[in-house]
């Protein structure tokens, strides 16, 4: 079996997979590590449905991975990222969280 390169794709979604992506991204580097339960800072991305208040964030709430063959020149894997609104103390929510994944927006 002939090893073939990998194409990342990462999708967030707000509150509902059944919302379209808010933002999606994709590279030929794996993206950062993600665990349910921890800080989605949104303040560089736009297109949010609703923006949390001051004394919220996101919080990544489930995480689902797709792969599949494109053509036969390069496997996909999609990294689904599902986010909501949760409450917060001002000053847990900072570049120092747990998560402060805040590339250039597409």
């Amino acid at each position: 079996m002939t090893s073939l390169p990998i194409q990342y794709h990462l999708e967030v979604y707000e509150s509902s997979w059944m919302n379209t992506p808010v933002v999606a991204w994709q590279s030929d580097s794996p993206f950062p590590t993600l665990s349910v339960g921890e800080h989605f800072q949104h303040h560089a991305i736009k297109g949010w449905h609703r923006r949390p208040a001051d004394n919220q964030t996101f919080q990544i709430s489930e995480i689902e991975h797709v792969f599949w063959k494109i053509t036969d020149s390069r496997i996909g894997h999609k990294l689904m990222v599902l986010v909501r609104i949760v409450d917060v103390k001002p000053q847990t929510v900072s570049a120092r969280s747990p998560t402060y994944f805040s590339p250039s927006a597409s």
